[in-house]
């Protein structure tokens, strides 16, 4: 009896065991999964794949029922026919860890079909996974599985060694395949080879998982595929960033390798670096070329450490970079949390990687969704409970790891200039209306130390702070100004300074307005001091009336500008359903602007400023508008540079400069405008931080060589880099419209500005439509095709969504920061404006259009 069912056992067990099969840790390619596929069973009636997903805490991941997997070679699709551990069609949150495992139920996949493909949904789908391997004894590595990984040293460094995957194995910053490999019993001998180069590793396997490798059998050193956690564990110079070292105008190079990539299946080939620099205010990005087995590598300029954004197919992280050195770094493709770094800053970018759970949070994001029922204070204490949580996880984790004192320098940076951030942005994401919201009272926080701290660099939050402070209403250097254009008198001083001679009937025009200015100076001055003691408030009422002024129709525009002034009664009852409020203080000071002077003096005012007199007063400012408007940029530039010193004491004088050299900087770098010599004398004179004046004279070198360099240029204006690849996506759209002038705007169906700013060119291109002008716009893979394809119809011109491989070289060549971007060529096809800048009227478009027709 005892026999019969052993006999009996026996059979169902070799029948379940030719009906199943259970493959842990499997082997796969190129995937965007963001996570990891951590077993398959492939069994009598079903292919269960079991998933664990790395993702932000509380964003949601969706598992459509389109998902589906198919067999290498086979365009049978096996659809997804149950889940266990997350719903299907359904909107997901990921909880607070940002981890989850769960099951997905396939149809059969035969063993014997070797690999399958996983697809999300479709194959244009966000997550794949490519060359799933179910045969592992036809398709499966020649290295024992337990060697397979990324292998970390266990003295607490942490400092990545080894890389050994199915197909081949990353060392010492390159990729090498495997020639042979010997094993017996806890020792192996692989032998890689790269071209003609071959190399030994030998390992040996210990009994708690870990394992030594080495190159001489006799000097093995311990490696995990864990970190571990040393506290002890003491680094060679663990010295912080020093201010007087950080600053240097030098490149720096990055490299490494796209592990799983393939440029057959990948439908990008390139990848974008996004560099904040704190001295121009602008980020500047950089293209890097993807080679066929993921390896790649770019220098670009870099003037302190910082960490840059890096976007890469399925893969957008923060790496950290210093100028003069390198960053390599491994990408595990759709694993963004499975990176590994290299090269001279390893030990940070690998330290700061480590911290993923406290950078990743950001608990400010959920005020500013709630802001409209949070007041300014509340804002503020609820902001601080935030970084005080967020300060108390860091000060944990140096209890309990070891972190340098780079990375803990760099991250107590990154929270504190968050934090400082979060609370200056509340007048960005409130639109209660209540004006003045932050005062000076507000941020009294915003200690000398803060302001003057020049390490604060190290982390890229600095650059949003920065932004969020320069514009904030008790640091805005702009509020105040004020620049009239010289007429009179100081027009014939301004231009008898230049050399000019004005002519006889000039001069007459000038002289009668000197006398009318002296005869009625009372009026002109009261009508002055009470501009000048009210300007903030007047400036708030103009702002908010520009915003009205331009959705107004002609009919409206008449009705609340007249011959007496601003009908405020008017104002008020448009403005009201747009959701355009002005305050009582603004309406006051308006209304008593408009009757600043007496009926008698407007009579006077009326009668000398005739439409005749008039006409011949813009004729005069026409024929020496270049010089009224370089003398307006130079007094703008003046006062803007003397606000913004007033607004910090000495000792934050380092704020001041960099204020300065954003405003500065702006125009030489998006303009191609250079400072002359003199200018730039004047500005540095202004300016104390040394470096800030080194590189405000290498920016201006730089806009001046590229003038210099464009001279000989053809067909367009040159960057820095040369991308043959942009000339022939951009040649190709313009081409065919030589002949004519052609307006270039680089758009996107998400972007507010964007359409707002097509809405305002409608009346412009009406004006246009029978000249020899086209309007041109491109667009990217961002912009959806469904919304797109819906939205051009209402969008006249001639449109392109281009790949994004092609966008890229398109942003390296226009040096496209931000959209909406416009661009201009001539109609022999030469770029006349690389970049064009927007304003809430259309007219210096249509002046610039009309110029080239």
């Amino acid at each position: 009896m005892t026999t019969k069912i052993t006999v009996l056992l026996l059979l169902v067990a070799i029948q379940f065991g030719f009906s199943q099969k259970i493959i842990e840790n499997p082997q796969y390619g190129f995937n965007s999964l963001p996570g990891k596929i951590t077993k398959i069973e492939v069994l009598e009636d079903a292919t269960v794949l079991h998933f664990h997903i790395e993702y932000k805490p509380k964003y949601w991941i969706n598992i459509p029922s389109a998902t589906y997997i198919k067999g290498m070679n086979s365009d049978e699709k096996l659809f997804l026919t149950k889940a266990d551990g997350i719903p299907i069609d359904e909107h997901y949150n990921m909880p607070k860890s940002g981890e989850v495992n769960y099951k997905l139920y396939f149809p059969n996949a035969k063993t014997e079909i070797g690999k399958i493909d996983f697809f999300g949904g479709h194959e244009k789908g966000s997550w794949y996974v490519h060359d799933l391997v179910i045969d592992e004894d036809k398709y499966g590595s020649v290295l024992p599985k337990h060697l397979i990984g990324n292998w970390l040293k266990t003295d607490g460094s942490n400092e990545w060694g080894y890389g050994f995957y199915y197909d081949r194995a990353i060392i010492n910053k390159d990729i090498w395949t495997y020639k042979s490999v010997k094993h017996k019993k806890t020792k192996s001998e692989i032998t890689l080879e790269k071209g003609n180069e071959t190399k030994i590793i030998y390992a040996k396997l210990n009994t708690d998982k870990t394992v030594a490798f080495g190159e001489n059998k006799k000097q093995l050193t311990t490696y995990s595929l864990n970190r571990t956690e040393n506290k002890d564990f003491k680094l060679e110079n663990d010295v912080p960033y020093l201010e007087s070292d950080i600053f240097k105008i030098d490149s720096t190079t990055y490299s490494g390798v796209i592990r799983n990539y393939s440029s057959e299946l990948s439908k990008e080939k390139t990848g974008m670096i996004h560099v904040n620099n704190i001295f121009t205010g602008n980020q500047e990005s950089h293209l890097v070329k993807i080679k066929d087995d993921g390896r790649f590598s770019v220098k670009f300029p870099m003037y302190y450490p910082q960490e840059a954004f890096v976007r890469f197919p399925g893969y957008n992280a923060s790496v950290f970079f210093e100028p003069g050195k390198e960053t390599w770094e491994l990408i595990n493709s759709g694993s963004p949390n499975d990176v590994f770094f290299a090269g001279d800053l390893a030990e940070i970018n690998s330290g700061l990687a480590s911290l993923k759970d406290i950078r990743n949070y950001n608990g400010y994001n959920k005020l500013h969704r709630n802001i409209e029922k949070i007041a300014l204070q509340e804002y503020k204490d609820a902001c601080i409970k935030v970084y005080n949580s967020e300060i108390a996880k860091l000060d944990e984790a140096i209890k309990t790891r070891f972190l340098s004192k780079k990375i803990t320098q760099v991250m107590r940076l990154e929270l504190d200039y968050n934090f400082y951030g979060a609370v200056l942005s509340y007048d960005i994401y409130s639109k209660n209306g209540k004006e003045p919201k932050i005062d000076s009272a507000y941020v009294s926080f915003l200690t000398p130390e803060i302001l003057k701290n020049k390490t604060a660099v190290l982390t890229s939050e600095y650059s949003s702070f920065i932004n969020r402070l320069r514009f904030s209403e008790p640091f805005n250097a702009f509020k105040n100004l004020g620049v009239t254009p010289p007429e009179g008198i100081a027009l014939a001083e301004m231009l008898q300074s230049k050399g000019i001679t004005i002519t006889q009937e000039e001069q007459e025009l000038i002289n009668e307005q000197i006398k009318f200015n002296k005869e009625n100076a009372i009026a002109l001055k009261r009508r002055a001091d009470f501009n000048t003691n009210n300007k903030t408030v007047l400036s708030r009422f103009n702002r908010k009336f520009g915003v009205l002024y331009q959705k107004l129709s002609e009919e409206e525009r008449k009705e609340i500008l007249n011959t007496e002034g601003s009908n405020i009664d008017a104002i008020i009852n448009y403005a009201k359903p747009l959701d355009i409020t002005f305050s009582e203080d603004e309406i006051a000071k308006q209304k008593a602007q408009n009757n600043i002077l007496t009926e008698k003096e407007k009579e006077k005012f009326k009668a000398f400023y005739t439409t005749e007199r008039n006409n011949r007063n813009q004729a005069v400012s026409k024929k020496y508008s270049n010089e009224i408007q370089e003398y307006t940029k130079k007094e703008f530039q003046r006062q803007y540079i003397e606000n913004t010193i007033a607004l910090f004491d000495e000792e934050e004088s380092w704020m001041s400069d960099i204020f300065i050299t954003q405003f500065i900087s702006a125009p030489i770098v998006e303009q191609l405008s250079p400072l002359s010599t003199p200018e730039l004398k004047y500005v540095s004179k202004n300016i104390e931080t040394p470096f800030a004046q080194e590189f405000l004279v290498y920016e201006n070198e730089r806009g001046l060589a590229k003038i210099e360099h464009n001279k000989n240029a053809t067909g367009y204006v040159v960057n820095e880099t040369s991308n043959t690849e942009a000339d022939q996506v951009f040649n190709a759209i313009t081409e065919k419209y030589k002949g004519k002038v052609i307006f270039v705007d680089f758009w996107a169906t998400w972007c507010g500005p964007c359409r707002s700013g097509m809405e305002k060119m409608k009346p412009m291109k009406e004006e246009l439509k029978d000249k020899d002008v086209v309007f041109v716009y491109i667009t990217d893979q961002s912009s959806p095709e469904k919304t797109y394809n819906n939205m051009i119809p209402q969008i006249k011109g001639e449109h392109y969504r281009v790949s994004n491989d092609e966008w890229n070289y398109l942003k390296i060549k226009f040096n496209i920061t931000g959209i909406p971007h416009y661009t201009l060529v001539d109609k022999e096809g030469t770029v006349v404006k690389e970049t064009i800048k927007f304003s809430s009227s259309t007219n210096s478009f249509k002046k610039l259009i009309t110029d080239y027709l």
